[in-house]
């Protein structure tokens, strides 16, 4: 028969058991973040951010490169040598491709607001001149009312 002692030694092994467990599975789970972050961000190096995060559990600072990895995104897309073979051209447009379309684009737009800005402008100082001139009437009818008088 187990006596008090036994029962308490035995379920105290059992919970530190337990909570070992539970502690190895969170830091897992915390350790595989940075890869699961890059996924779903669709970062084109997320293999390799997952890849580092695990690596994190050895050496700790690989993780906070990786975690910080995952949320920056490449300026340019990653050409890795699989996705073009060699005796083929590649017919997508680059990244500088992209950027003078849409440098050209937004100048294109902003040739379309000159005209405009003109038009306003044009109206504005019509009717500054209108209100000058206006003024200008009224001041020639107080001065020969002030000659006549």
């Amino acid at each position: 028969m187990i006596d008090n002692y036994e029962m308490i030694k035995i379920t105290s092994l059992l919970l530190i058991l337990f909570s070992v467990i539970i502690i190895a599975l969170a830091i897992v789970f915390v350790h595989t973040m940075p890869g699961k972050i890059a996924r779903s961000r669709n970062h084109p190096q997320a293999e390799a951010i997952e890849i580092t995060s695990l690596l994190g559990l050895l050496i700790f600072p690989l993780w906070m490169a990786s975690l910080i990895w995952a949320y920056i995104k490449p300026t340019q897309p990653a050409l890795l040598a699989h996705n073009y073979p060699e005796n083929t051209e590649i017919d997508s447009p680059t990244l500088a491709d992209k950027e003078s379309e849409n440098s050209i684009q937004k100048q294109n737009a902003s040739n379309k607001k000159i005209p405009q800005a003109q038009a306003t402008l044009n109206t504005s100082l019509s009717s500054y001149e209108e209100t000058d001139s206006s003024i200008e009437g009224t001041a020639d009818s107080n001065s020969n009312n002030e000659v006549n008088t």
